[in-house]
């Protein structure tokens, strides 16, 4: 065989590993680029049931205890509570008058009717108007617990606390924590009678 024949074969030779090679690192390259996406798989729903307005009511023994009204509710049954927006619960107690609250959003636990609400959480009563961030409502106890910073306000008085406790069956309500308030009364001073 020729010198130059030898050549030729030994540069073809060259020529197909070197685009061998090249084709193997391109290839190589892309799958570090852009590897295989991984498989899609979804999250299990976070909520069972949504809905744009949710009505509750609760009796006993015939009597309405209190009434619920949200913008809108994601129920998780796992949980056995509700999520929910705009929240307005009006309690009924047995002594007479109604207590309303209001608050930005809330959570309704379905087993055992305990209320949390959070956010311009506001309570006004027959006696005064309650403006907080957090309140709870135990049903067992038919207490409103506070232990954010409160202020309540009655028109004339005024009375700020770092926590309270409102008995709604007995109407009484207990402040504890740096309590601070502005009382004001009328007194009324008649004169005396002139005698002739």
């Amino acid at each position: 065989m020729k010198k130059s024949s030898i050549l030729v074969f030994i540069s073809i030779g060259v020529i197909i590993g070197i685009l061998g090679a090249t084709l193997i690192w391109v290839h190589f390259r892309r799958s570090l680029r852009s590897p295989e996406p991984a498989p899609v798989v979804s999250e299990p729903a976070k909520t069972d049931t949504a809905m744009d307005r949710l009505f509750q009511v609760s009796t006993r023994d015939g009597r309405t205890e209190w009434k619920l009204e949200a913008a809108s509710a994601e129920m998780d049954n796992a949980k056995q509570l509700a999520k929910l927006k705009d929240v307005s619960v009006t309690f009924y107690p047995k002594s007479g008058g109604e207590v309303s609250l209001t608050a930005n959003r809330g959570i309704i636990h379905t087993d055992s009717k305990d209320i949390v609400v959070a956010g311009n959480v506001v309570v006004i009563n027959q006696s005064y108007k309650m403006v907080t961030q957090r309140v709870r409502y135990s049903e067992k106890n038919k207490t409103l617990i506070s232990t954010t910073p409160l202020a309540i306000t009655d028109g004339a008085s005024s009375l700020i606390a770092d926590r309270m406790v409102y008995d709604i069956a007995k109407n009484k309500t207990v402040f504890s924590g740096n309590v601070t308030g502005i009382f004001l009364s009328l007194i009324h001073i008649s004169e005396p009678t002139r005698r002739a």
